[in-house]
């Protein structure tokens, strides 16, 4: 497990650490069983509640998690574009998808966040990795 400093400089602990893992992983899940067809499937739907009771508990403690999907980049934003990809029917850089969530303690960020964003296509590039 990798444990990286905060926002603020600060060593994330071993407990926060499993915790930031443990918030990356129900987040994967829950964007699978959102994915996955079969939405009346009665053991999807059950598997769906007890995720989101999870991540429901965890943010009752403080935690949450953020992913960046569809929303307008910033080059400001504390977040590691992994990617930039050229898509036509764009005006401005977007977030086109989130690979790891940015994970909150309270306020203090303890997990950056990394994205594939979207440019404007500019005619025939292929994707740029950073």
């Amino acid at each position: 497990m990798r444990r990286a400093p905060s926002d603020d400089g600060a060593p994330v602990s071993v407990e926060e650490g499993v915790l930031v893992e443990v918030l990356t992983n129900l987040w994967r899940a829950q964007r699978k069983l959102m994915d996955a067809p079969g939405g009346e499937n009665p053991t999807r739907r059950q598997a769906v509640r007890h995720v989101q009771a999870a991540v429901d508990a965890l943010a009752g403690a403080g935690w949450t998690v953020q992913d960046h999907d569809g929303r307008r980049f910033d080059p400001g934003l504390a977040l590691e574009v992994i990617a930039f990809e050229p898509r036509p029917g764009i005006d401005a850089e977007t977030v086109l998808e989130t690979v790891r969530p940015c994970i909150y303690s309270g306020s203090r960020r303890v997990q950056i966040g990394q994205v594939i964003v979207a440019r404007p296509d500019r005619g025939g590039r292929r994707r740029e990795r950073n």
